[in-house]
This record gives structure tokens, C-alpha cells and sequence, in this order.
């Protein structure tokens, strides 16, 4: 005869009746409060029955003795090629030391999975939410959920939300893009640009600098050296072919993605990088160090950006005032350039 045996969750009170404690001393125990109250030797023997009896802590429960869920919605629009799975793991670590389950959503660049998954979130009782804007269309929605839960926006400034930002100077890093190629000697430089895909200005800020670092080096702006791409590798690929009949010997790619793009196309065109033609991209995401030749780049610190959204996160939760906060971009140099 088969015998079922029949799960039953671990509950606070039973680790404490195991332990020979009160509720109270073990959750004190076992939340790392008030430890003033707790010997070192009855935490220990606490944590040694939790363990044993496979004590999962009740993280909601815990929470809401606090009025708090310590749950952490965030909004991606997506997480495959992008720089982003690196801010989320910057995102996920800093978490995890404040406390907090992260709860995830990728919304695949659609507005109205962004919404569904906004109103989702909420019902899960989120303390705050961390979004990276996929479209301007949830504003309003976002703008109102505010009011009673922060809402912290990553690589994009919108005027209408009062949270903190978390940005990119990326005028800077464009310009220091540029500058790079003018100080390896290029005068015939140009530009994939990606001022349309997004409504974020990050690739109108990034001409802005490139068109400043020509500017600083009286070198004249050429408009067909300035090609509208996009974010991607296809993006890349196609700008290039529509901007080598006019012979650039350098090109500042809006990502690393067009970057690459662009190392692809031209090695079917027999143009070899970096001796026919100099490649930098932007992101420094983990490939552009794989590739050949590895990518010159300027860098966002992914990472970075994560960890201080969630003190931004814990900034909020406190009371205190939000603030928009810059990061500076990097050069790193490869071989592409």
C-alpha cells in the first residue's frame, strides 16, 4: 500500500516551539531584529531548526507588519540583447541585500502589455516600481500611480512623473566618441544615428555630441555622413550600406548593436575594420567585447544603474525627496578604432 505523505508548510510558531523560544525571540532570530534581546547562542540554535525544519520566511508577512510587502516591481521593455539584462542584474543584487523580491516583467517594446503589467504589479501590493519606458503612451497611467507608489524611471527623464530618475549624460558620450575618432586622426567621420525609434532623447543627444566634438575641431558637418538607423544590428547594417558610397574612414554607431551591424556589413563588402575603417559603438554590453575585432565603445555602468535605482527605491519608501541623478559615460578603447 502506497502511503501519501502530505506537505505542511513550516510556520514561525512551530520553529519556536522546536527551539524551546517564544515567537517573538525567534522572529527576532530569524529578521536579524533587535538582536540586542537575543544571545548569540539561542540565534544560532534558532537558525539551526529553521534550517532543519525548512523554514521559509514569510516575506509578505513580514512586509506588511511594516506596511510594506518588500516586493520590487520592474517594468523592462525587454531583456535579450540589450544592455539591459546587466542593469538588471545590478538591480537584483542590490535588492536582495535591501530585502526585497524582485517581481519582473518584459513588455517586449508594447505599450499595452506595459499597462497590463503596471495595474499587475499593483495588485501584488508592490512597494515601488523601477521602469524603463518603452513609449510615452503610459505616462498618464504612471503619473497617477506615483501619488501613492514611487515610481523610479531608468535612461529616461519625463517631466510629467515627480520620482526619481536615474539618466545618462549621453551628449557627453557622443561627444567623447567623436573626440576619440578626431584625436585617431579621422576627419571623415559619420554617424548612425537612432533619433526616431524611441521617444526617450538619448539619440538626439548622442548627435548633439558628435556634432559638437566636429564642431570644437572646425571640421565641417557633412548632412550625408549623418544616417538615421536604429538600435540594431539590421539598423546597422542597412545605415551602412546607404553611407559608405560616401566614403567615411570612421563611423559613430548610436549602439553597440548598430556597431556591429556595421563590422558585419562591411566585412561583406571586403572594408576591414579597423584598417579601412574605424567602428565605436555605445553600451558596452558584454558582446562588444566578444566580437571581431572587440568594439570600441562608450559605456553606460549597467550595473550602475540598477544598484541606485533601488536606494532611489529605498529613498522614496523613507520619505525623502526625489532627485534626478546623471551618470557619466566611459570610453573603452578596443581594436575596432
Amino acid at each position: 500500500m502506497e502511503h501519501k505523505i502530505k506537505s505542511q508548510k513550516v510556520r514561525l510558531k512551530d520553529v519556536a516551539a522546536e527551539a524551546g523560544v517564544s515567537s517573538c525571540t525567534a522572529s527576532r532570530a530569524l529578521n536579524g531584529t533587535m538582536l540586542n534581546k537575543v544571545s548569540e547562542e539561542t540565534r544560532q540554535r534558532i537558525l539551526n531548526v529553521a534550517e532543519s525544519m525548512g523554514y521559509k520566511p514569510n516575506i509578505m508577512a513580514r512586509g506588511l507588519a511594516r506596511k510594506r510587502t518588500n516586493l520590487l516591481g520592474v517594468l523592462l521593455p525587454e531583456i535579450r540583447t540589450s544592455f539591459l539584462p546587466q542593469t538588471l542584474e545590478g538591480i537584483w543584487h542590490a535588492a536582495e541585500d535591501a530585502g526585497m523580491a524582485v517581481l519582473l516583467h518584459s513588455t517586449d517594446w508594447q505599450a499595452s502589455k506595459e499597462g497590463k503589467y503596471l495595474y499587475q504589479l499593483l495588485e501584488w501590493q508592490v512597494d515601488a516600481i523601477i521602469w524603463v519606458p518603452s513609449g510615452p503612451e503610459n505616462i498618464k497611467a504612471f503619473s497617477e500611480v506615483e501619488k501613492n507608489t514611487p515610481v523610479i524611471q531608468l535612461f529616461t527623464d519625463i517631466k510629467e512623473l515627480a520620482s526619481s530618475k536615474i539618466v545618462l549624460d549621453n551628449e557627453k558620450g557622443g561627444y567623447i566618441a567623436t573626440k576619440h575618432l578626431i584625436e585617431k586622426g579621422h576627419t571623415r567621420i559619420a554617424h548612425l544615428s537612432a533619433t526616431t525609434d524611441h521617444f526617450t532623447p538619448a539619440g538626439k543627444d548622442r548627435l548633439r555630441g558628435y556634432l559638437r566634438a566636429l564642431q570644437e575641431a572646425n571640421l565641417p558637418i557633412d548632412e550625408k555622413l549623418i544616417v538615421e538607423s536604429s538600435y540594431t544590428a539590421e539598423g546597422g547594417r542597412k545605415a551602412f550600406r546607404e553611407v559608405v558610397k560616401y566614403q567615411p574612414t570612421a563611423i559613430f554607431a548610436c549602439s553597440d548593436m548598430t556597431a556591429w551591424g556595421v563590422i558585419q556589413q562591411a566585412s561583406l563588402l571586403g572594408i576591414r575594420v579597423p584598417e579601412d575603417l574605424a567602428v565605436v559603438g555605445f553600451d558596452n554590453i558584454h558582446l562588444s567585447s566578444l566580437i571581431l575585432p572587440a568594439l570600441t565603445t562608450v559605456e553606460q555602468p549597467q550595473e550602475k544603474f540598477g544598484e541606485i535605482a533601488v536606494k532611489q527605491v529605498i529613498a522614496a519608501l523613507d520619505n525623502k525627496p526625489s532627485e534626478k541623478i546623471t551618470l557619466e559615460p566611459r570610453l573603452i578603447e578596443r581594436k575596432s578604432s
